[in-house]
């Protein structure tokens, strides 16, 4: 996402301003999007986390009938402090992502090019491997071939024996 977001407003322009007329996008396209981000917007603040200022943690107590008699073995204080510690490591793997990137896209633009292209191999390799079914469904199957469930079935089945 990072690389997205540098790459568009900080990396260098790709196309020429002569040949290429920038402008907003019309209304039918701006329109759906606006109204989904303000739905994203209330959406998230119901479903806030109860430690969040504001957070009212309306999405659990909606599910609290189906999951009420699934609470955990803590107590509600170790739920939340565990609540705060997951919380902690999500942001904290979401900076370390976004300071990489600025690393990578902004300080040392050639430097991203450089990786690509010595791990061109090994995405080949795995892109390869996945096309042919091996790493899914073993053997030399093909993926194609084989209907989801039954190869997400079959993995299973190995992975427990």
């Amino acid at each position: 996402m990072f690389r997205l977001i540098f790459l568009t407003f900080k990396g260098k322009q790709r196309y020429d301003e002569h040949q290429v007329h920038v402008h907003e996008s019309p209304n039918n396209m701006l329109a759906p999007l606006m109204i989904l981000a303000l739905l994203s917007t209330v959406g998230g603040w119901l479903a806030a986390p109860a430690f969040l200022p504001g957070g009212t943690d309306y999405f659990t107590k909606f599910l609290q009938p189906v999951f009420g008699g699934l609470e955990g073995g803590g107590t509600e204080t170790e739920t939340h402090s565990l609540e705060l510690w997951l919380a902690g490591v999500a942001v904290a793997i979401a900076l370390t992502g976004a300071l990489f990137a600025y690393w990578l896209y902004l300080k040392r633009p050639g430097k991203a090019d450089g990786l690509a292209h010595s791990l061109k191999p090994a995405y080949n390799s795995l892109v390869a491997q996945v096309l042919r079914g091996r790493t899914v469904c073993g053997g030399g199957r093909s993926a194609a071939a084989l209907d989801f469930h039954q190869c997400a079935l079959e993995s299973y089945r190995r992975c427990r024996n």
